[in-house]
């Protein structure tokens, strides 16, 4: 059968799993995660995400656009599954990182002259003494070692501090690498390959067409959403006990 054929057929059941699956996901909260488990805090805020991206993507389906938001959720799913390996550790760089990036908002509203609260500014400078030398790069590493002054913006661009494809193999994706997140990429930043696919042009007549979708991008970006999901979902239902299990 021809792919596109078989992909418009199945199509129909992977929206009505991500459906059933999306009401299941809204029945665990609110979700008590307590106040010293980092992991579940980031597993908690993940999942509403997650349960969030999948909505939109079923209110876009046929359109293309699907990929972006699964793009996104593989995102998110590689990321939570990668500081579930190290739970001490890891979730905490993700919490702690709001203080960098308050640090950032705190100079940006300076330099255009808004003012700043004095309180959110004394909690960002005692989060950073704790939490940024986590964060530094390695060009201010290197300045600190040697007793230089730091540079204007010492810090980590995102708190995990590695690519996303590699913390995707590193999680075990590389199939969903390249299957998935590679191809959706292509639609995402816009590159020849991609429009490509969705483009017809008839040189005698001159005539240019574009389709609006093919079901099979949007069938694998449903997938996909139900994937991130799944797996969202299963983690925080193991680690909060939410007794989801047989559901």
């Amino acid at each position: 059968m021809d792919p596109e054929v078989r992909a418009r057929r199945d199509l129909k059941d992977l929206r009505k799993n991500l459906y059933g699956l999306v009401a299941l996901a809204e029945q665990a909260f609110p979700v008590k995660i307590g106040r010293r488990s980092h992991l579940r805090f980031m597993l908690a805020s993940f999942a509403v995400k997650q349960s969030e991206h999948a909505n939109s993507l079923l209110k876009l389906v046929p359109s293309p656009d699907t990929m972006l938001i699964a793009r996104t959720m593989i995102e998110g799913l590689s990321q939570m599954l990668w500081a579930a390996k190290r739970p001490r550790h890891r979730p905490l760089l993700w919490r702690s990182f709001v203080f960098v990036h308050d640090w950032r908002q705190i100079q940006e509203h300076r330099a255009q002259g808004r003012p700043v609260d004095p309180q959110v500014e004394r909690v960002v400078r005692v989060g950073l003494r704790r939490f940024g030398h986590r964060f530094l790069t390695r060009q201010a590493q290197d300045a600190r070692a040697a007793g230089r002054a730091l540079p204007d913006d010492p810090y980590m661009r995102n708190w995990y501090g590695e690519r996303e494809t590699e913390i995707l193999r590193d999680v075990g994706g590389e199939d969903l690498l390249r299957q998935a997140y590679g191809p959706f990429s292509e639609w995402h930043h816009w590159r020849v390959g991609a429009i490509g696919r969705l483009v017809s042009f008839d040189e005698a007549s001159g005539r240019f067409t574009m389709s609006t979708s093919r079901p099979s991008d949007v069938a694998t970006a449903t997938a996909c959403a139900f994937q991130c999901l799944w797996q969202t979902m299963q983690l925080l239902n193991a680690r909060c006990r939410l007794g989801m299990g047989r559901e």
